[in-house]
């Protein structure tokens, strides 16, 4: 199912990016395990469109998108710039709030959000 909406996500990401705080966590956690592959790529080129429309939507799930970059490994160049600038964008919005934020992720997460994005 995270494929398939990511694909569509391509396509039209105006659309998609109304239902983010709806679809979000549970399709985070299903990339997560999905094998590196074209289909992923593609859901998480998707869903990033989705989210640049509608930044807000991912929120309330913030945490479960960071994790499932997280776990994938080995991201195309542009894919992984796309999610940089993305966790520098909520980094910068949510500003001194960030840390507070951040302090609520999961110690393992923090590690390597820290060493993949650079992140204090």
């Amino acid at each position: 199912m995270a494929i398939c909406i990511g694909r569509l996500s391509i396509v039209s990401p105006e659309i998609i990016s109304e239902y983010l705080d709806q679809f979000l966590k549970q399709f985070c956690l299903s990339l997560r395990y999905i094998n590196n592959s074209s289909e992923k790529q593609e859901a998480f080129s998707g869903l990033c469109k989705a989210i640049i429309i509608n930044p807000n939507g991912v929120i309330n799930h913030f945490a479960f998108f960071c994790d499932a970059i997280c776990q994938y490994d080995n991201a195309p160049y542009e894919l992984e710039q796309t999610f940089q600038n993305l966790i520098f964008s909520y980094k910068n919005t949510l500003r001194e709030k960030w840390f507070d934020y951040f302090t609520l992720f999961p110690d393992k997460l923090k590690k390597k959000m820290k060493s993949r994005f650079n992140l204090n």
